[in-house]
């Protein structure tokens, strides 16, 4: 299941791309999305499934959250994508 209102690259589900956390090397991370969340995407979040990261991203605001270790970390090539439409 994809969130196409808040980041099409973006995948609710990251096992199986290849991702790893930066710190640890742990493959169990979520996306954090931003924006103004729908009552599905408050249940995701209580899943752990992603986390919602607050009505406003900045630059530097983390795209992923590493589930074992906690470390949040901006993805530039994802907000390429995002902002370059």
């Amino acid at each position: 299941m994809g969130c196409e209102d808040c980041a099409r690259c973006v995948p609710t589900q990251c096992s199986g791309t290849g991702l790893k956390c930066p710190e640890c090397g742990c493959e169990s991370i979520i996306p954090v999305i931003y924006g103004m969340p729908a009552a599905m995407t408050f249940a995701a979040e209580q899943e752990g499934r992603l986390k919602l990261g607050g009505i406003m991203m900045g630059e530097d605001s983390p795209d992923w959250l590493c589930r074992e270790c906690g470390h949040e970390w901006p993805d530039p090539e994802c907000k390429k994508r995002l902002f370059s439409g």
